[in-house]
């Protein structure tokens, strides 16, 4: 593991499991991994759908580079790289600089130093402090269009995507939301109804978020009973008269009359 990874002030307690993660899949004479999002989920804790945020974050951070979108069949390729630390502006310390400075003046006997430089140093944390608002309100707003692509991904009917981003906009807990829709499609895209004229039925993306349906139930299977013709039905007396067998209509149970009287006929 990099020394660069405790020295990166950028990184956040998610970041650097993720990456602990994979480079615990690294090989010794490459950089290349390929995981599994479930692989990097079960060595980290985080949610699956987390798992693709925190790297497409890294990818901007420069800690790795991805290739491929992933999916059912296909792990993505990371190529695992360490970004030059030198080109990120640290953040200032205002305490430890005005303490330093406040020492250098007085020493010196240049009071007019320490008004100026507290000055400076005050206005320099509310840059760094808006910056970091930002970076953050940032960060929020990529995990959402994250979340959003892959649940297009998954979802079968690729209509009205506008409609679907902004019904996707007013849902909360987006994380957890995603994590019920990707459980409520596994039952769902084999509904009868949905696989009916080539997914003619299946609800717009946008109707299917406004209408929060994820959350209906899954039905109950309901029993096929087969038709029994009059030919079949005869045979089935038959049986019942020549083996003194009670028959019903289960076809097992009419396999096995018809087999009885088959020996009895011999």
């Amino acid at each position: 593991m990099p020394l660069e990874v405790i020295q990166d002030s950028r990184l956040t307690l998610r970041h650097i499991k993720v990456l602990v993660a994979l480079f615990s899949f690294r090989n010794k004479a490459t950089d290349i991994v390929f995981p599994s999002r479930q692989k990097l989920t079960e060595r980290t804790g985080l949610p699956i759908s987390r798992i693709s945020t925190t790297t497409t974050q890294l990818e901007k951070l420069g800690w790795l580079e991805k290739d491929g979108k992933g999916g059912f069949s296909k792990a993505t390729r990371y190529k695992l790289t360490v970004p030059d630390l030198d080109t990120v502006t640290e953040t200032v310390t205002v305490t430890d600089s005005v303490t330093q400075t406040v020492t250098d003046s007085v020493t010196g006997g240049v009071t007019d130093l320490v008004t100026n430089t507290v000055t400076d140093l005050v206005t320099r944390k509310e840059h760094t402090n808006e910056y970091t608002n930002e970076q953050t309100i940032e960060h929020t707003k990529q995990d959402a269009v994250d979340l959003f692509d892959d649940f297009w991904k998954r979802y079968p009917n690729k209509t009205a995507k506008g409609k679907a981003v902004e019904a996707w906009a007013k849902i909360k807990n987006k994380e957890q939301v995603l994590e019920q829709i990707i459980d409520a499609l596994k039952w769902q895209t084999d509904m009868p109804k949905w696989c009916e004229d080539n997914g003619k039925y299946i609800p717009h993306p946008a109707t299917y978020l406004n209408q929060q349906r994820w959350l209906d139930e899954q039905p109950m299977p309901t029993k096929v009973i087969a038709y029994e013709t009059p030919y079949q039905k005869s045979k089935r007396d038959w049986v019942a008269e020549m083996t003194g067998a009670k028959v019903n209509d289960e076809p097992d149970i009419f396999d096995i009359a018809m087999q009885d009287a088959k020996r009895i006929s011999r």
